[in-house]
């Protein structure tokens, strides 16, 4: 099906940067939210030190940083064929197989759009009526609403923007998968389990004849499926896990924007505005390189570096 690009913002000043161009593009390492396991690790400290005598409350335990719907601890993870030697420590326990999770990854920055899905539907009269659904999930995602009226445009600005920076960029569509465990799919999301991670980094490319999936920023988790994300992912080869601000000029020419709650009369307007959506069959991605190059240049700039991490249940 066709669908619209919406854009959430949480603060009326983030919609008003958009719009003067300026596009703020977090890391999936701050999509990973390792505040999660830097609190884990304090934990485990804090269980050591009040049994060593030391006192626990010089142990400071961080608050969390991001909704549920807004982080994805396995962007960038891929699957091993091998029989790897830590399953053997949680035999009938493991819900998945062992995951290495990209170091490099962590540097990708990205834009994230929301893929509003629509159809027409007739009416008494000749007249038709946009059809479209929404997810709950986008009730984390802000309070303001900026609707893409010309998608090819803002594309087209970004490329520009990141050809003159001399960064590589890829846009298009995320794609959702199960995680699975011995070929089946796995029930992680179905009862109770833990996400474990190791702290020490391992080496990819001791492993590379044994990776069966590969996985980046346009790949997630099946649970987040009703993110409908189109994003921008930006390779500038640099080791950095801040955020950074793409200035790609003025939008205010192909952005009308509205409360995220007056959503109904929002899609109305913009469309009295000539909003355009991208057809069902437009190509996947478009960029100035290729998803296997942007892949192997993040394992790259990572050192080839990966955690491993495990699901037990």
């Amino acid at each position: 099906m066709p669908y619209y690009l919406l854009k959430y913002f949480s603060k009326q000043k983030y919609l008003r940067e958009f719009i003067r161009g300026n596009l703020y593009m977090n890391t999936l390492h701050f999509f990973w939210d390792e505040d999660k396991f830097d609190d884990a690790k304090k934990r485990r400290d804090q269980y050591i030190s009040s049994h060593l005598g030391i006192n626990p409350d010089t142990v400071t335990i961080p608050m969390k940083r991001l909704p549920e719907q807004q982080e994805d601890m396995l962007e960038g993870v891929i699957g091993l064929s091998s029989t790897d030697e830590s399953l053997k420590d949680f035999d009938g326990h493991n819900l998945t197989g062992v995951l290495y999770r990209s170091k490099g990854m962590g540097y990708c920055n990205t834009l994230c759009f929301y893929k509003l899905y629509y159809d027409f539907v007739p009416m008494m009269g000749g007249k038709q009526m946009i059809q479209y659904t929404t997810t709950s999930a986008m009730n984390d995602f802000g309070d303001y609403v900026a609707f893409i009226l010309n998608p090819d445009e803002l594309t087209r600005r970004i490329e520009a923007a990141a050809n003159r920076e001399g960064y590589k960029d890829l846009i298009g569509s995320v794609r959702y998968h199960p995680l699975k465990y011995n070929g089946e799919r796995s029930k992680i999301y179905n009862q109770c389990s833990v996400l474990l991670k190791t702290d020490e980094e391992f080496d990819l490319k001791d492993a590379a004849d044994s990776i069966i999936y590969r996985r980046d920023c346009f790949d997630k988790t099946y649970k987040y499926k009703g993110q409908n994300e189109w994003r921008v992912a930006l390779y500038r080869g640099k080791k950095e896990t801040e955020a950074y601000t793409l200035e790609v000029g003025d939008l205010s020419d192909i952005i009308y924007w509205d409360r995220a709650k007056n959503l109904d009369s929002g899609i109305y307007n913009a469309l009295s505005k000539g909003m355009k959506s991208i057809p069902d069959n437009a190509p996947r991605f478009r960029g100035n390189i290729d998803r296997i190059e942007l892949w192997n240049k993040f394992f790259e700039l990572g050192d080839y570096k990966a955690v491993k991490m495990l699901f037990i249940g």
